[in-house]
């Protein structure tokens, strides 16, 4: 189906874990040491679990960004709500983690952003100064003032002034 979108988690970073305990020695030291061992591996797998369902709602709070549209707010908090996990636990579940779609390769961390309002994020708002600046005349460029305008007109949000520098800062745009 077209319309549908498939999450995988890249396996090849989550090498299989086996424990053999085939060698018979019945010994307090080797048993707690088995005993450990089958936590990590179980911590582990809880990871791996935790960042697929992470994937599983990125996509289903962003699927208009996967099929071509803007990304919309998200919160670590909203996430962590719904798992009942702490945003820090999300937070550290998704550091140097990427999605690769047909859009391309982006962090995980790239998929939560603040909410301008209800349906607008900045990122969105970014993505838009982005392609405003790739397209305005370079001999004379558009003044904060004029972005802020544009940005105001298209999204019907209010901001101000000092906003758009913050962005042009984060974007590395002179």
């Amino acid at each position: 189906n077209e319309e549908s979108i498939e999450v995988k988690l890249n396996d090849s970073y989550y090498p299989t874990i086996n424990i053999d305990t085939s060698y018979g020695v019945e010994h307090e030291f080797v048993n707690q040491k088995i005993k450990e061992a089958k936590s990590l591996v179980d911590a582990l797998d809880m990871r791996k679990a935790t960042l697929y369902k992470v994937g599983l709602m990125i996509v289903e709070y962003q699927y208009e960004f996967f099929k071509g549209g803007s990304i919309k707010p998200l919160t670590l908090q909203t996430l962590a709500d719904e798992f009942g996990h702490n945003p820090s636990t999300i937070s550290r579940a998704i550091a140097n983690k990427y999605i690769a779609c047909d859009r391309g390769v982006f962090t995980m961390k790239e998929f939560f952003t603040t909410a301008v309002d209800d349906d607008v994020s900045n990122a969105a708002i970014k993505e838009f100064l982005i392609s405003l600046i790739k397209q305005e005349n370079h001999v004379k460029p558009l003044s904060d003032m004029k972005l802020l305008t544009l940005i105001q007109d298209k999204f019907r949000v209010t901001m101000v002034r000092r906003t758009i520098a913050k962005y042009r800062k984060q974007l590395n745009i002179a």
